[in-house]
């Protein structure tokens, strides 16, 4: 079962001997169907991630993919060597990773693998990356969109509005660098921009301005 988020897409290729999707935009929550004989792989920018009966979230940004697990567990392998994403932990050594089997992401563990730019060529450029483990308030805030809210417990302004307007035609645009770095927390209804602005002009300050085709946020004075 995929639940995709506002301008999403994956696309399918299912055989009988494996699951397999490309999330081609966006962000997808997955819950998979145990089947170890047919195992169930999502490619994302490079990044594999496998499961075989487990529930898990990708979100396809421009310089990084983010996996979060909710559910079991799943490994997390670069696709074009098979080498795993995860960075060992703290005082394992190389020589003992084969007898212990490549590390794994398990429910409420998140981890961020970073994008080369420009894209990985032949050769894979993905490095490994750190595992963390999240708060359960965290993990309610990463699926606020599945009730088409945006949490953010702290953020640039800038990385608000690029989720607004992933939900908007009519978008949102910030004048200044300065004020798009400013950070804010909070929890919106990601159909009310029009109410997000306002907030941030009765509240912060900010000064919002009207067109046809957009509305602009400039630092009040």
């Amino acid at each position: 079962l995929v639940t995709l988020n506002t301008d999403s897409a994956i696309a399918v290729a299912f055989t009988p001997a494996e699951r397999r999707i490309k999330l081609v935009r966006g962000e997808a929550h997955f819950a998979v169907a145990r089947n170890t004989a047919r195992p169930f792989v999502v490619d994302a920018g490079g990044v594999a991630v496998r499961a075989v009966g487990t529930a898990f979230k990708i979100h396809l940004e421009d310089e990084a993919v983010e996996v979060l697990v909710t559910e079991g567990k799943v490994r997390v392998n670069d696709a074009t060597s098979g080498k795993s994403l995860l960075a060992r932990p703290a005082g394992v050594s190389v020589e003992s990773l084969p007898a212990l089997g490549d590390p794994v992401l398990i429910s409420g563990q998140m981890v961020v693998v970073a994008l080369p730019a420009p894209a990985p060529k032949a050769e894979s450029q993905l490095a490994e990356s750190v595992v963390v483990t999240i708060s359960p308030e965290k993990i309610k805030r990463e699926f606020a969109w599945q009730e088409r809210r945006l949490d953010f417990g702290l953020a640039e302004l800038g990385e608000i509005v690029a989720e607004f307007n992933r939900y908007h035609r009519h978008k949102l645009v910030i004048a200044e660098a300065a004020l798009a770095r400013k950070r804010y927390g909070g929890s919106f209804k990601a159909d009310d921009q029009a109410g997000f602005g306002r907030m941030r002009r009765e509240n912060f300050g900010v000064t919002v301005e009207e067109t046809e085709t957009a509305t602009v946020l400039r630092a009040g004075p």
